[in-house]
């Protein structure tokens, strides 16, 4: 029998839908909290074609590895997925253009290369080595807030928005001379950045602490 085709499936909030079934030319699945789902269309020619994957505080799946196959995959929201633990079949991925890891506390610590990231929103996620971001060179928004275990910044030329707020980390000189316009950061970053040269933030125009308080320099 013929698989349905649909491009667009979206059962956000559903408590019902228990199992997806195969669906051919899938290109967006949509499934955030939707609580009841503890299966979803992961059959090969689903994922090679899918753009767009939320699986956001979907964790009835139980996912501990992302599955391989995701081909075309440009936005991946797999935020609230507490079990999830391998995302390694992402690397070198040369379409995915955002990640959502929001509370991935089980996550394994270093972030895959992702050549093409554009946004990476990691709050109170398990990673520790995002060092792999010097390969995304066209990164432009990191949010890595409560997020302990990141101490220091990779380079990265493009970025415009840093959110670190909560987090452990202290050295932000790789921000020098980048495109950033926009930091929250955690007290000891903040110091951190204010003994720098102001002449190497030609851009910024919002820099405050996780208190709120403007960074200032002497």
């Amino acid at each position: 029998r013929d698989s349905p085709s649909l491009s667009d499936l979206n059962i956000s909030n559903n408590d019902e839908i228990a199992i997806v079934p195969k669906i051919t030319g899938l290109r967006r699945f949509v499934a955030n909290r939707a609580i009841g789902l503890i299966e979803w269309p992961s059959m090969g020619e689903c994922l090679a074609l899918m753009e767009e994957l939320q699986l956001g505080d979907a964790d009835g799946l139980q996912l501990t590895a992302l599955p391989k196959g995701l081909k075309s995959i440009r936005h991946l929201n797999l935020s609230g997925m507490c079990s999830l633990r391998d995302i390694s079949s992402l690397q070198d991925s040369y379409t995915l253009e955002t990640l959502d890891l929001t509370r991935c506390e089980s996550l394994q610590p270093k972030l895959p290369s992702l050549p093409k990231l554009t946004r990476l929103i990691a709050p109170s996620s398990s990673l520790r080595d995002i060092t792999s971001l010097t390969d995304s060179p066209l990164l432009t928004e990191l949010n890595i807030s409560s997020t302990i275990r990141i101490a220091s910044l990779p380079k990265m030329p493009k970025i415009m928005v840093l959110c670190a707020a909560g987090s452990q980390l202290v050295d932000v000189g790789a921000l020098q001379g980048t495109a950033i316009e926009e930091v929250v950061l955690p007290r000891k970053a903040a110091a951190f950045l204010s003994k720098l040269p102001k002449s190497k933030f030609k851009r910024l125009a919002h820099a405050v602490d996780d208190e709120g308080r403007p960074i200032t320099w002497s």
